[in-house]
């Protein structure tokens, strides 16, 4: 049985006209074009672990290749163990001091006291429990996927502490092979 329950959500223009169908994908079915950037896109909601989860496929030319899409359809496939890849690689750099350490602090200086407390982070709390209690809130907000092999980056997760408190994201990239290209910082 599947691990997780997949949606479709058509997003975008409601004009069928501006679609572009696409019939190689088990996931996609349609892809809308974003008329400012020429770029198409389409977006499935999938749920893991309870949670519901956007993944957009962006695309920069209305041709999708075949090869391209049934990669996309595999990644969604085994997306609950590319997410277990992302959270293990955000819990490694968590422990080192690096850049996940570096967006909570930044959250613990700039969210206000009221904020901070409806995150159930205590201004009474040592340094060591607000960044523990902080990172616990962490969760993935979307997934893009690029299937275009030059562009390099074929998922970039997003991750957030809550996306109604900050507009800033802990972004991790990865590439077609699973590998964690980097993590870092972006509003």
């Amino acid at each position: 049985m599947n691990k997780y329950l997949i949606i479709i959500i058509l997003v975008g223009s409601i004009l069928i006209s501006c679609g572009v169908k696409i019939t190689q994908s088990k996931y996609f079915n349609e892809v809308k074009k974003i008329e400012v950037a020429d770029v198409f896109y389409s977006e499935i909601i999938i749920t893991l672990d309870k949670e519901k989860i956007p993944i957009i496929l962006w695309h920069p030319r209305k041709k999708i290749k075949d090869n391209q899409l049934k990669f996309t359809d595999e990644f969604i496939d085994k997306f609950a163990n590319f997410q277990q890849l992302a959270k293990e690689s955000i819990d490694k750099n968590y422990k080192l001091d690096g850049v996940v350490i570096e967006y909570l602090n930044y959250h613990l200086r700039e969210l206000t006291d009221i904020e901070l407390k409806d995150l159930g982070i205590k201004s009474s709390d040592s340094k060591v429990e607000k960044l523990s209690n902080l990172y616990s809130r962490l969760r993935l907000k979307k997934v893009g996927i690029h299937p275009i092999e030059s562009l390099g980056d074929f998922a970039i997760f997003d991750y957030t502490i809550d996306a109604t408190k900050t507009d800033l994201l802990l972004v991790l990239k990865m590439n077609r092979d699973g590998k964690i290209r980097i993590l870092t910082m972006e509003s």
